[in-house]
């Protein structure tokens, strides 16, 4: 996964942000069944900084609601995504961001996706089969120097730490830990133990 120097859009549009989802009382009833749905995944990764500008995906209208399906019962998440240009060279690195905060802050039964929006890049294909290649994100993610830019643009409230061992972390497409942004450790480990259980 190869990173550009310098700015390619110098002069992007900016979209107005989302309102904020309004919490509901049922929201704090612990026996009301809660299943994810698009507006939580939108949330996690509205946030996320764009690599050349002091803004958010949102407000480059690289991520929205439209481009985000999920599947309780498959237990999927799918996110595309669209560059600010056709030849960004910052895709790779933004679907990089948005599949590690995923990764990081959704329950491990979720598999996720992530891909340019059809007819939004010129190496679109290239740059999907990467993101949604396992192998290739572990070893992005293992890489000292990728690590620490995913988290530079991690929104600071709900920055993720990238362990420095992720392949011991990945199983079945998915990621656990204690490293879990907003997850309790106790919580982390619980969640462990059921993937081995699961899967072991």
């Amino acid at each position: 996964m190869e990173l550009s120097s310098g700015p390619q859009n110098l002069n992007p549009t900016i979209y107005e942000r989302t309102e904020e989802r309004i919490i509901q009382e049922s929201d704090y009833d612990n026996d009301v069944r809660d299943e994810i749905d698009r507006r939580e995944i939108f949330d996690l990764i509205r946030t996320i900084n764009d690599p050349e500008h002091p803004l958010t995906l949102e407000e480059l209208h690289v991520v929205d609601l439209d481009g985000i399906t999920i599947d309780n019962q498959a237990n999927t998440v799918q996110v595309q995504f669209r560059p600010t240009i056709p030849h960004c060279s910052m895709a790779t690195l933004i679907g990089l961001s948005i599949r590690a905060k995923l990764l990081y802050t959704l329950p491990t039964r979720y598999k996720v996706g992530v891909n340019i929006l059809e007819g939004a890049h010129i190496q679109e294909n290239q740059i999907n089969k990467q993101l949604n290649d396992k192998e290739r994100v572990t070893a992005a993610l293992e890489n000292q120097h990728l690590r620490a830019v995913v988290n530079r643009y991690q929104k600071k409230r709900m920055t993720i730490i990238v362990p420095k061992n992720i392949s011991s972390l990945i199983c079945a497409g998915r990621v656990y830990g204690s490293h879990t942004a907003g997850v309790d450790p106790n919580q982390a480990r619980m969640r462990k133990q059921e993937h081995e259980e699961k899967y072991h």
